[in-house]
C-alpha cells in the first residue's frame, strides 16, 4: 500500500465464496485493480476468543505461509483490524474440464 499498512480496506469483497468453523472465505480484489482476485478469509477476532479458537487461526496462518504447493493456494499477506483477522490467498479458479487454474499453469484434478 502507498499509504502505509494494507487492510481491509485497501480491498472490495465481492461475494462469499463460504464459512467454515473459524471464518468465512470472499472473493475479493484491491481497489482499483478489478483485473486481480483473491480469496480472502475473514475472521471475527470476538468469536475465536469466545469460542477458544484464536490458536487454531494462528496454526492455519504459519501452515499457509510455510506451504508451497500447486494445489494450495499461496498466502500473499495477512493483516488484522479492530475486529477481524484476515488471510489474503491466491483465488484458485476451476475451469471447464476439470482443471484448475494458477497463474496461467492448468493441472488436472
Amino acid at each position: 500500500s502507498r499509504e502505509g499498512s494494507l487492510g481491509l480496506n485497501h480491498f472490495r469483497l465481492l461475494k462469499r465464496l463460504g464459512c467454515g468453523d473459524i471464518g468465512s472465505v470472499y472473493l475479493a480484489e484491491i481497489r482499483g485493480y478489478s483485473e486481480k482476485y483473491f480469496a480472502m478469509k475473514v475472521m471475527d477476532k470476538a468469536s475465536l476468543d469466545g469460542r477458544k479458537k484464536i490458536l487454531r487461526a494462528q496454526t492455519e496462518r504459519e501452515i499457509l505461509q510455510c506451504l508451497d504447493h500447486p494445489f494450495l493456494p499461496s498466502l500473499y499477506t495477512h493483516f488484522e483490524t479492530d475486529k477481524f483477522s484476515c488471510l489474503v490467498m491466491e483465488f484458485l479458479t476451476k475451469q471447464p474440464g476439470q482443471h484448475i487454474s494458477r497463474n496461467g499453469s492448468h493441472f488436472d484434478v
